[in-house]
């Protein structure tokens, strides 16, 4: 399968990818559902958010960077959930018919299950059919459709439903699924293989295999491709902190006796920044590591916030969520206005919250997820004392004041 045009793209149920055959990268974006009644179904089957599927494959990339068959991580966003990688080649050509005899290749499938197996990741190979359905297999070979070769080298793709095992996600992902991943064996999956590479299909479910190669043939070049690489390439997160730290006006809050906490503090630069501006900062963060060298006033708490907000009992005169207020609703399930409530308590009387949305222009449920938020505020603290422009893409700040 050769595609005449470098760019191209494919739609998958909870992300889109672009793929750059010319630079040999591909980009991942997961995007959010519209349809609360599918989130709602996505989460009672156990797979989670959309949200929960970034992290799971970002953790399984991280953990195979440097192994061969896998693609490598170059790149990405954990706010706006895309990742950057390396070109895997294009699907094994599972519904050619008839296929070449390709023995050559269990090696390589073999080796793939032991690395899986090493980097303590679940792998979803198969999964089990509804027998009265499909009366002549028990399973479907489900990983074939994610077997893709470059170069006579066999790579295994696509880990938004795997479980990395014992990661700092853990908290996140449904018992459901943890369980059922954790039940998977690999012990049928060189068998099938076979199956697959000497041209017997007898146990697999070729239907499956040609939905899914022919959406990667789906050709699609224009200039909105072009530009969303260019974004992913030349994205500028992170390198605005004291633009939006003098645009929101955090010194006016500040002082020697006053104490502030960043939810969603990332890698703690807010924190590093304003160290001398406060007596104390706290910064929750369940992904990234803390700091090192970190402020000696600087406490660090890497955990999710329902985790956080359920043993503390301290209150803050600054408190700072940035940007973040989305995930974690998606990550801990949580509504809009217990979100706004658990903030509420964090500020102390007299205190400040500073709330920076997300992005709005052109994403529906950015703004109803911010319209929400804003109405859940303004029931703790009234009006907005400030507001204004934060960064591009619609995002606005305020500023809420806690009464004495």
């Amino acid at each position: 399968m050769n595609h005449p045009l470098p760019f191209y793209s494919s739609e998958g149920k909870i992300s889109h990818v672009i793929i750059n055959r010319e630079k040999g990268e591909v980009v991942k974006e997961f995007y959010r559902n519209e349809n609360v009644k599918k989130q709602r179904n996505q989460i009672k089957a156990g797979r989670g958010s959309h949200v929960q599927s970034f992290i799971r494959e970002l953790e399984c990339l991280k953990r195979l960077q440097g192994c061969r068959h896998f693609p490598q991580l170059i790149d990405y966003n954990e706010e706006e959930l895309w990742i950057r990688m390396s070109y895997c080649g294009e699907p094994y050509p599972v519904h050619q018919n008839p296929r070449p005899a390709n023995r050559h290749l269990i090696p390589q499938a073999q080796q793939i299950i032991d690395t899986l197996e090493e980097k303590n990741i679940k792998y979803s190979y198969i999964k089990r059919m509804n027998i009265e359905k499909r009366k002549d297999r028990f399973y479907e070979f489900f990983a074939a459709q994610n077997l893709h070769m470059l170069d006579d080298t066999m790579y295994m793709i696509d880990f938004e439903y795997a479980y990395p095992i014992g990661s700092r996600y853990d908290q996140y992902f449904e018992e459901k699924f943890k369980e059922r991943l954790g039940r998977i064996t690999p012990d049928k999956f060189i068998p099938l293989f076979t199956k697959l590479v000497i041209d017997d299909c007898s146990e697999l479910s070729s239907k499956a295999y040609q939905k899914s190669t022919t959406k990667l043939t789906t050709i699609i070049m224009d200039e909105n491709i072009t530009k969303k690489w260019i974004d992913y390439q030349f994205n500028p997160v992170g390198d605005n902190i004291q633009d939006r730290i003098e645009g929101f006006g955090i010194a006016s809050y500040s002082g020697s006796d006053k104490t502030m906490i960043d939810i969603g503090a990332n890698h703690g630069r807010f924190g590093i920044e304003l160290q001398k501006e406060f007596k104390h900062i706290d910064c929750v963060e369940p992904f990234c590591p803390a700091p090192d060298p970190m402020p000696n006033n600087m406490t660090w708490h890497g955990v999710g916030f329902r985790d956080f907000v359920s043993k503390n009992d301290k209150q803050w005169d600054l408190v700072l969520t940035f940007a973040c207020t989305i995930q974690i609703k998606e990550l801990d399930l949580m509504p809009e206005y217990e979100i706004a409530r658990d903030h509420a308590d964090l500020v102390a009387p007299g205190g400040y919250l500073i709330y920076e949305t997300q992005k709005k222009d052109s994403r529906k449920i950015n703004q109803i997820h911010v319209d929400q938020m804003l109405r859940n505020l303004k029931t703790y603290f009234g009006p907005a004392v400030d507001y204004g422009s934060a960064r591009k893409g619609g995002r606005m700040y305020y500023v809420f004041h806690k009464v004495s």
